[in-house]
């Protein structure tokens, strides 16, 4: 199951939790039954679901957890071992997904039985062989050998047992040939989807509800300070991994396969970096673009089809001697014909120091490029998010305030903005844990057993007149926003991503002391949204 936490501040909207279903496919093809249950869109199954546990109906209840929903999860996973233990049967509580591999040792301390290390459909299956005939054994005595997972043993210590070396002919076939084969519930989505028209297609954005997300690739290759997700696959494994990728025919094939399937008119590519940071990735997409195009000439994608991506500005640039670069323009051109609308660029800051700063690492783009290549996709018709951290731990109050200025002045041009005021600690980043970032942490109190769990939440800037306003940021930008909803008569409940930020941009100069700057983020925060509900 995932828990019913709203993850819509993050996001554009829900999706079906993919890898539970490939997980379900997987062993229900191998004869074990199981039930995938979504909290997020099917909140009214929960006291269903509650009753069956407590009839003893589940020998195992897991959950993809995430760091950034720790709590929720923890409140749903606890109301589900309470249910549990009315049955008077054993029942094990596993969990699994990123967080759940660079957390783990959390994760069991909090309530957790059993941790399922990376890719883990094979893992799973091998744990249901085992309880299946072992149901009175002790869980570390029962999974004792078996690769992928993380366990406490009768003598309260914490196994680690790596996962097997992932294969690309595996990850072909957890990602690409399973993916064919699985019957996913999208209707439940796309309804709800449907609700979020006025929000998404905001600000020239282009959104369609008929959207399926691909992962065509095993893990991210970059190493962004303050990211996690280039460990998981390495981490679970303990050792290096090459990044796996389907090929440029399978992701047409799987782009075909749901057009036809499902009726899909929108796709997202859910890695960090569709193009893998890479000649080679450039060159798949370049291929797949191509593939794509042909398509939609003959008919079988049809022509109005969108689709989204991740990318980072250096996938754009083309180094012309050691300190010349221009614009791929030719990329962006394939793009664009096959009906690449939005992208999501990992921006960060629009400071040089702050991107060559260990938090950030990103040193093959500098801010004059970040201008060039946002500068020529909106020439080209695409539509960029500018991805924003504020609160770089190393950040001046001058750079906050430069990459804000230089946000806006991009919004007003055409760009989107999903803004991150403060940057989060995530388990597995490279910084996370480190003693030159100290993070701050928020608690939460188990109900049932009154323990406390400690949960890291946001990397302390160094910056002293920064780190005393930070406590405040989440507080006062909800507050302008608040008030701007009403000045603007805004009815709806979610709001569009740019407005969320430049809520941040105006309560963060507010406890700055930036008045003048405030008002002027105001103005063009209520002209957008005033814009916005007169178009409605």
């Amino acid at each position: 199951m995932t828990s019913k936490s709203d993850t819509r501040d993050f996001y554009v909207a829900s999706a079906p939790p993919l890898g539970l279903y490939r997980l379900q496919h997987y062993i229900a093809g191998r004869g074990i039954k199981c039930d995938v249950l979504d909290l997020g869109v099917q909140r009214e199954l929960e006291e269903k679901y509650l009753r069956m546990v407590e009839e003893g109906l589940y020998d195992i209840v897991g959950m993809s957890v995430t760091h950034r929903n720790m709590i929720p999860e923890l409140e749903t996973i606890w109301k589900f071992r309470v249910a549990s233990e009315k049955s008077k049967k054993r029942c094990l509580f596993i969990a699994g997904g990123q967080d759940a591999t660079l957390n783990y040792k959390q994760w069991l301390n909090s309530g957790i039985d059993l941790i399922l290390l990376g890719f883990a459909e094979k893992s799973l299956y091998e744990l249901c062989l085992r309880l299946s005939k072992g149901q009175h054994i002790e869980t570390g005595k029962m999974v004792e050998g078996m690769a992928g997972c993380a366990v406490r043993n009768s003598n309260n210590q914490i196994i680690y047992q790596p996962s097997e070396i992932l294969t690309d002919s595996e990850f072909k076939e957890f990602s690409f040939s399973q993916i064919m084969e699985l019957d996913i519930p999208y209707e439940i989505y796309w309804k709800d989807l449907g609700k979020l028209d006025t929000v998404a297609n905001f600000h020239e954005n282009k959104f369609v509800a008929k959207t399926v997300r691909l992962y065509t690739a095993s893990h991210c290759p970059m190493n962004c300070g303050y990211c996690s997700s280039r460990s998981f696959i390495p981490e679970s494994q303990k050792r290096k991994s090459p990044v796996f990728m389907l090929s440029a025919s399978e992701v047409h094939q799987l782009i075909v396969h749901h057009v036809k399937k499902y009726g899909a008119m929108g796709f997202l590519f859910c890695e960090d970096d569709f193009m893998i940071g890479s000649p080679k990735g450039i060159q798949r997409v370049v291929d797949v673009c191509r593939l794509i195009a042909r398509s939609k000439e003959d008919g079988t994608i049809p022509e109005d089809t969108l689709f989204n991506c991740q990318a980072r500005i250096d996938d754009f640039l083309i180094r012309k001697g050691p300190n010349k670069k221009v614009v791929n323009l030719e990329v962006m051109d394939v793009l664009k014909r096959a009906g690449f609308r939005g992208f999501g660029i990992g921006v960060e800051t629009f400071s040089d120091r702050l991107l060559k700063c260990k938090s950030v690492n990103k040193f093959a783009y500098s801010y004059q490029d970040s201008r060039l290549v946002l500068d020529s996709m909106l020439e080209k018709g695409l539509n960029p998010t500018i991805n924003l951290i504020l609160a770089i731990p190393e950040s001046t109050v001058e750079d906050m305030v430069h990459s804000m200025e230089v946000a806006v002045e991009y919004f007003e041009k055409g760009c989107q903005m999903a803004v991150s005021a403060l940057m989060d600690s995530f388990p597995g980043s490279t910084i996370h844990g480190t003693k030159d970032y100290p993070a701050t942490t928020k608690e939460w109190k188990n109900p049932y057993t009154k323990e406390i769990v400690s949960i890291d939440d946001y990397f302390i800037p160094k910056n002293d007149r920064i780190a005393s306003i930070t406590s405040r940021f989440r507080e006062v930008s909800s507050d302008e926003l608040e008030k701007l909803k009403i000045d603007a008569s805004w009815t709806n409940s979610a709001v569009p991503k740019p407005i969320t930020g430049l809520s941040n941009f105006i309560g963060i100069s507010k406890l700055l002391g930036k008045h003048d700057l405030a008002k002027r983020f105001r103005d063009v925060t209520y002209e957008a949204l005033c814009k916005e509900t007169i178009f409605s």
